[in-house]
């Protein structure tokens, strides 16, 4: 056999393959598609009634509710009673009365508030001439004159006593309930409109039909209010063509409700959907191997290149990258955002390795500047120079030096309270004016609220120093304050002033471009610089700082930092 004959043969084989195969797919596609009709059609019947009975018996819950609650106020209520006892007009007198009846009324609002679907409820009581209606839902305000003629009838013919009654009031449908208790009158109502809409029982193109015992129709609702048939069987309604009927009957009422729902309705994407798999069949048998064939090329091999990634970077091998195209489908996004994810991972350890060292070398800073040996030399020959008769200053002196000293060994942390911070302060100052007696006045005070509150160590000491340094003068007195205050809800402010001569511009220009580019200053103390540089690390964009010269003399030191609530400073 030829090629030309093999390919033929494979080609009829084939062809028979794919006949065999649908025709068979496509009768037991219509034969099921015929049962899953009358199925559905079965099963919607079912649900229907379901529903019908749940919301006729919901119906009816409403109803016994309504009666059991007249019944019990006829009987139980002292209102009631009062009025039942009058014989005529004239008895009792009106306050008692106008009482009795806003009680009565009360009583009806109580139930309103557990029965949200009731309509009304009313006492009559002919003997007094005394009628006590409360209306729910204005039905009763509305066709005042239609419910009163209603009312007087019933009362007239004693008819349905203790029973509800079907029956059309100022065209509007209702279901009224009428007892007697001696010789007074007692019942509620209910709107049918208001009750079906509570319910949720009219859906939008379905029918609603209420029967009486006869067959006759007494209300309609929805698609059916255009329904004209007469004398229907309650037993086996039969609705016009098209429609099924369900019917659901209510001994507590005397009547029968039929919901009908359109057959056509739920068949009509059926024909459509039969087409739509008939072709959809077709189509994916043809496109199979062109199925296979994409998901191999745009799901599995990418896959398998993003796992392959994955055992790279657990392997360590932080460099890896897949390698992009620009087909835009959504697994190049995924490795181009795999890649750049990669990019900023390394970038994210270096930065956090290059700020690790950032901080430790500001830390051997700021602790190579705690301790300064001329300040120590220069307060133990203040110590060496006191007269034998002032030990009380070498006492106080030695107390203020341990405290120094203990403090900023101590001081090895990121941040303290504020209460030591500001202790260290004064206690620092009270050295410096045993140094420079009669040279300076210091004012050092802060909130109690912020006592706890978190700042780094040695903060202020870095500013106090220069203050001391650049503005005392032999013979010229300044004042130098420091002041800690709460600002808002989530900051603290830390302020510090002198009456010196005032910080030069071109030391303020030089803080200022220490601050903008981070580069060290010529001319600008080192304790200054660490004092800005732990502020940018530890609190970062969070942080102020603002130092200006008063005129015509004087510095203006400002800070301000997060409000980082601590625990209560240790004791010291």
């Amino acid at each position: 056999m030829n090629e030309k004959a093999t390919q033929k043969l494979y080609s009829v084989r084939l062809m028979m393959l794919i006949i065999v195969i649908l025709i068979p797919m496509n009768l037991i596609t219509l034969i099921m598609s015929a049962f899953a009709i009358r199925g559905l059609v079965s099963q919607m019947r079912e649900n229907t009634q379901g529903v019908l009975e749940v919301y006729l018996s919901r119906i009816e819950s409403d109803l016994t509710s309504g009666s059991t609650r007249s019944r019990f106020i006829s009987s139980e209520s002292q209102s009631f009673l009062y009025f039942s006892r009058l014989r005529s007009p004239e008895d009792g007198t009106d306050d008692d009365k106008m009482q009795a009846t806003v009680k009565l009324y009360n009583e009806y609002g109580d139930f309103f508030k557990e029965n949200n679907t009731i309509s009304g409820m009313y006492s009559i009581f002919p003997q007094a001439d005394l009628q006590v209606i409360r209306d729910n839902r204005y039905s009763y305000s509305m066709h005042k004159d239609a419910m009163k003629g209603y009312l007087d009838r019933r009362l007239t013919e004693e008819r349905n006593m203790g029973k509800w009654e079907f029956c059309s009031v100022g065209d509007e449908a209702r279901l009224f309930y009428m007892s007697k208790y001696r010789q007074s009158y007692f019942g509620a109502w209910y709107d049918l409109d208001d009750l079906i809409r509570e319910l949720g029982m009219a859906d939008e193109g379905e029918w609603l039909l209420f029967l009486d015992e006869d067959g006759k129709i007494l209300y309609r609702c929805g698609a059916a209010e255009d329904f004209q048939a007469e004398g229907l069987d309650p037993a086996h309604p039969v609705l016009e063509k098209g429609m099924e009927a369900v019917a659901a009957s209510s001994t507590l009422c005397g009547m029968t409700v039929i919901r009908g729902v359109s057959v056509q309705r739920v068949l009509r994407a059926f024909p459509l959907f039969l087409r739509i798999m008939l072709g959809l069949s077709v189509i994916g048998l043809l496109a199979l191997p062109v199925i296979i064939s994409l998901m191999k090329r745009w799901i599995i091999r990418p896959v398998r290149k993003l796992n392959d990634a994955m055992e790279e970077i657990s392997r360590g091998n932080m460099d890896y990258r897949i390698e992009e195209s620009e087909s835009g489908s959504e697994f190049d996004r995924m490795n181009h955002e795999f890649n750049r994810m990669m990019e900023e991972v390394s970038n994210l350890k270096i930065n956090v390795y290059e700020e690790q060292l950032e901080k430790q070398d500001i830390r051997l800073k700021f602790l190579s500047q705690q301790i300064q040996p001329h300040f120590i030399l220069n307060t133990l020959n203040i110590l060496y120079s006191y007269e034998q008769n002032e030990y009380p200053l070498i006492q106080k002196m030695i107390l203020c030096l341990s405290r120094y000293f203990r403090y900023i060994v101590n001081a090895n942390r990121d941040e303290v309270p504020l209460r030591a911070e500001m202790d260290h302060i004064r206690n620092y100052f009270e050295i410096q004016q045993a140094r420079y007696p009669d040279t300076f006045f210091a004012f050092v005070e802060y909130d109690d609220s912020i006592a706890s509150c978190l700042v780094p160590p040695l903060l202020i000491q870095n500013f106090a120093e220069n203050s001391i340094k650049h503005s005392i003068k032999i013979g010229n007195q300044i004042n130098i304050f420091v002041i800690a205050q709460p600002l808002g809800e989530d900051r603290i402010r830390i302020r510090m002033l002198d009456t010196g001569q005032g910080i030069d511009q071109e030391l303020i220009e030089r803080i200022n471009e220490f601050r903008r580019t981070g580069e060290r200053q010529k001319g600008l103390g080192i304790g200054i610089q660490n004092a800005i540089e732990r502020l940018n690390v530890l609190y970062g964009a969070d942080t102020q700082f603002e130092i200006t010269r008063d005129e015509p003399h004087g510095t203006r030191i400002e800070i301000i930092l997060p409000r980082r609530q601590g625990e209560e400073a240790e004791e010291e």
